[in-house]
This record gives C-alpha cells, structure tokens and sequence, in this order.
C-alpha cells in the first residue's frame, strides 16, 4: 500500500490552504480513515451480537416457562397434553424451526432419512465385498462406551449359507431370505473385553475388569452393539444400499448355525442390495414429533 504512494508531492493531495500534502500525512489521514472504518465495524458488530443475545429471534423454545407476564391465560405444562395424556397439543413454538439449516445437502437428508425405506423389493444386481467394508469403515466411528466395539457379523451371500438362515427365520421373513443379494447377521460379542488394550489404551486394566464381571460385560455388549447396528444401516445407506432389517427369528437356532463357540450372540438379521423402484409396497407411515416425545426442563 505504502509503496504505491506518489513520491511527487504535485501528486498528492491539496490540503486546504492549496498546498499539498506531505507523504507523512498523507499516510496518517490514510490511517485515520482506517481506523475509524474498523472502529465503526467493530461497534456495529458488538450491537449485533448484543441483540442476538437479548432477543435471540430464531430460538425454537418449547418450554411454557418463557411465557411473557403479560399472557392474560396462564397454564401448566400439563395443560399441553390432551385428556389421554398421550398426544402434545400443536402448540406453536416460541421460533420457527424453518429459519434453521442441516448442514448435509438435501439429496444427502434424502438418502439417509427423509426418502429411504426398510427396502422389500430388490434389484439382483451384486453387492460388492468392498461396498460393505466401505460402509463398516464409517460406521466404526460412532460413539461406544468406552470404544468397545462389540459389534460382529456374518455376511452371507451364498445360496447355501441363505436358506440355512431361512430356515431359522420367523414365518413372517422367511420369504425375504433371499430377496436381497446379501444378508448381514449382527451379533454381540461377549469376549470384546480382549480387545480393550487396544481399543481404550488410557484406561490400563479394564479388558481385566470386564473379565470378572461378566454381568456387566454381557449389558455393555448388548446395549453398544444394538448402538453400533444403528450407526451401520445408516452407513449402508450413505454407500447408496439399502437396508431391510429384521428381528423375528429363532436367534438360539441361528446361534448353533453360525455362531457356535464364538461367545456372539446374534440379535439382528439385515438384508442389504440395491432397491427396486419402488422399494416396499407400503406407504410410509406417520412419525412422532420432537414436541411429542420430548420435554424441554
């Protein structure tokens, strides 16, 4: 900026006696009008901020507490709930939750929740080995209590291996065995207290505690593999699969078939592929709202 200055004084500038400017201020009325410039964005930012704070306009705040004093009808959080106790009044919100965003694009909100369905109708295309190893590489991120990670699997993609679970299915799903080019069975393992060396270094000892408390190893591993099975079907379907999982089965049966001595204790059968279009026969169904099944204290 300095360099770009005029070195010829006849070039600068006239002050108001109709002489020129010398470069020094020159250079302080530059500075000057900088400095006021920030000062002014500064301020303008504080006022802002202070703004926000006091009337915050887009806050989306369901608790009856912030009611203003000048409300002629008062009234309980209760008086929120119908006479069955069950179903929240579509009370207005004290925001819009509108004037928010999701910070993944819509056709991805699309893929992972709002358009994907437990898939019933399937495309023969092949799923790859490396498309499922894909998806376990971003579900293995989710959050497990103290990182144990008992989650394991059978991938079954023979004909062989799919009427063996057929078999053990309820009468409901059996004939989605083998609708779908692959079907995962997830299991617990109960043994995932060897792996804590590695999988939580800082806390020296734990896979030695588990090991004597195997009532606490079995809770952990059912509730952090039930966890880990969500994180995966979601993954799934950030691969572009999609997913049709089941719980009606004989899960002491598919244990002797494909599990046994192994210490994993299967709780989920998922058949996974590519849908067809359309993917089920059944509109989907309604939702709970976040009013309906939260309480704000």
């Amino acid at each position: 900026m300095l360099s770009s200055m005029a070195d010829n004084t006849n070039d600068l500038p006239m002050t108001g006696l109709d002489e020129p400017m010398s470069n020094n201020a020159y250079l302080m009325a530059s500075l000057e009008d900088v400095e006021f410039a920030v000062e002014e964005a500064v301020d303008d930012a504080v006022l802002d901020a202070l703004e926000a704070a006091e009337a915050p306009a887009n806050v989306a705040i369901y608790s009856d507490s912030s009611e203003s004093e000048s409300d002629s009808d008062s009234h309980s959080a209760s008086d929120d709930y119908d006479s069955a106790g069950d179903d929240y009044k579509d009370s207005e919100p004290h925001g819009d939750i509108r004037d928010y965003t999701i910070d993944i694009d819509p056709e991805a909100q699309e893929q992972l929740f709002t358009e994907a369905r437990t898939t019933y109708n399937w495309l023969k295309t092949p799923v790859n080995n490396e498309l499922i190893e894909l998806a376990w590489d971003l579900a293995k991120f989710g959050p497990t209590a103290m990182n144990c990670s008992p989650l394991r699997m059978r991938v079954l993609k023979s004909e062989s291996s799919q009427e063996k679970l057929s078999a053990a299915m309820a009468a409901g799903n059996k004939g989605k065995i083998g609708t779908a080019p692959v079907v995962l069975i997830l299991a617990a393992s109960e043994h995932f207290h060897t792996q804590m060396a590695k999988l939580f270094p800082n806390m020296p000892g734990l896979g030695d505690m588990l090991k004597d408390d195997p009532e606490w190893r079995k809770q952990m591993a059912e509730d952090n593999a039930w966890l880990q099975a969500g994180y995966l079907l979601l993954a799934l379907r950030a691969v572009g699969l999609s997913v049709g999982p089941m719980n009606g089965a004989d899960f002491e049966k598919i244990q002797d078939d494909f599990f046994a001595n192994t210490g994993f204790r299967p709780f989920m059968v998922v058949n996974v592929g590519f849908a067809a279009d359309p993917a089920t026969d059944y509109p989907r169904n309604p939702r709970l709202t976040f009013r309906e099944v939260a309480e704000i204290l």
